[in-house]
């Protein structure tokens, strides 16, 4: 990692430190207005050496993502990252087979681009080709 890349992913952290920089961060991505105050259970999940910051916000997953390099994968390594959360929730005492619906937070993903070439300002990423 150079220097650049490691003052981009400590103000990446920095951002990510404080639930109310989380809030107002998800209120611009997602166009909400929850106020700033609004409670977040913020938590790191390790996958393969890189770090994904995610919170639960009014029963949403929202997991960030710091990438230098746009890789179209990334859609796939969400799906496995969110099975590995899932997974969690069910070791809790669930029953993955009880005929009652087991309510999950909705996942919503956000991958923050901070690489050198150009870029759209969005881009949806899919796992299958349209």
């Amino acid at each position: 990692m150079n220097e650049n890349q490691s003052r981009q992913n400590n103000s990446f952290n920095e951002i990510c430190s404080k639930p109310t920089n989380l809030v107002a961060l998800y209120n611009s991505l997602s166009g909400n207005q929850y106020p700033l105050d609004t409670p977040v259970e913020v938590k790191v999940l390790t996958d393969n050496q890189e770090d994904y910051i995610y919170f639960v916000i009014d029963d949403k997953i929202v997991v960030l993502s710091e990438q230098s390099v746009v890789n179209e994968n990334t859609p796939l390594r969400f799906f496995f990252l969110m099975s590995r959360f899932y997974e969690t929730i069910l070791a809790d005492g669930l029953n993955k087979y009880a005929c009652k619906l087991i309510s999950l937070p909705r996942p919503e993903f956000y991958v923050l681009y901070n690489g050198k070439d150009d870029f759209l300002d969005e881009k949806i990423l899919r796992t299958s080709v349209q």
